[in-house]
């Protein structure tokens, strides 16, 4: 009973092995003419896509120079226009001061008219 039980496991691994016997005692068939023809399509088609993300890869690193290319010329810009924008405020700072002492200078001649007059 015991080599009953071995045998059944036996045929039942080897029912379940990875690689079925049909396929075991089938030679390996050439390649058909459609599937070389397939073939070489792909490998054309694979061909033009590297040389395509190639000339991306090229084109990308261009756009990259030229975009810190212009971030420089930005930072100079910046730097301009910070200047600029200071030496707007101060302008302003000294008109606001001088149409202040405009304002003052006439109420000091009327004061001093009221004074002549008295």
């Amino acid at each position: 009973m015991g080599s009953m039980g071995e045998h059944d496991r036996k045929r039942r691994f080897s029912s379940l092995s990875p690689t079925p016997a049909i396929a075991k005692k089938l030679p390996f068939l050439p390649v058909s003419e459609d599937k070389k023809l397939d073939i070489a399509v792909l490998q054309y088609q694979n061909q033009k896509l590297t040389q395509k993300l190639e000339t991306q890869k090229l084109e990308y690193t261009a756009l990259e120079n030229k975009f810190s290319q212009l971030k420089e010329r930005q930072q100079s810009y910046d730097s301009t226009l910070a200047v600029v924008k200071k030496s707007w405020q101060q302008s302003h700072v000294l008109n606001a001061q001088g149409s202040l002492a405009a304002k003052q200078i006439p109420v000091l001649h009327q004061a001093q008219m009221v004074r002549i007059i008295c």
